[in-house]
């Protein structure tokens, strides 16, 4: 995925800028969704009643994992409208919760939507991260006949990958640990 779409956009060096965040928020996204119409139900219920709906979507109203997006769109719908790709996608990252938002903004990610978009890129990896090659949830992916297609990922295996994504940007920057 890096080669063929950051390749001309981005310095090596600089891909983690995409790949980190994209992969945390892919990962949520994947947890997410056997909880989202619960989580928008909910939200439309009660969105005029209350100022605050933290404890209520990440509560037991909604999906009861403490975090939540109340976003009509996941990242696979916003492929649905490539034209409004980047306001659909930033409603998208304003929709989730505060610790979720807090999360994402640590990584500065909204300063590589304008440089994701101008060189017209952001759809290509928002699609790359929803490929269904890969499994992003803790469910397994199943066939029609209830083989498994690819396995889910527990989160100590996704904490796994995320730590191998960090060497190995860390090992193409020649960074020691604790340097980034």
């Amino acid at each position: 995925m890096a080669d063929d779409l950051l390749r001309d956009v981005y310095m090596k060096g600089k891909y983690r800028d995409v790949i980190l965040p994209m992969t945390i928020i892919r990962r949520i996204d994947a947890v997410l969704e056997p909880t989202k119409d619960k989580v928008l139900k909910t939200y439309n219920t009660y969105k005029d009643e209350f100022e605050n709906l933290e404890s209520l979507l990440g509560g037991k109203q909604g999906n009861n994992l403490g975090f939540f997006n109340y976003s009509r769109f996941n990242l696979q719908t916003l492929l649905n409208d490539p034209k409004n790709i980047r306001i659909n996608f930033e409603n998208y990252l304003d929709c989730f919760s505060e610790n979720i938002k807090d999360i994402i903004s640590k990584f500065k990610f909204k300063n590589q939507l304008d440089t994701l978009e101008e060189s017209n890129i952001l759809f290509g990896v928002i699609e790359r991260f929803c490929s269904p090659k890969v499994n992003f949830g803790i469910e397994d992916i199943l066939d029609e006949k209830g083989n498994v297609i690819h396995k889910g990922l527990s989160n100590l295996g996704m904490g796994y990958v995320f730590e191998e994504l960090i060497r190995k940007f860390n090992e193409e920057n020649n960074e020691e640990a604790g340097e980034h």
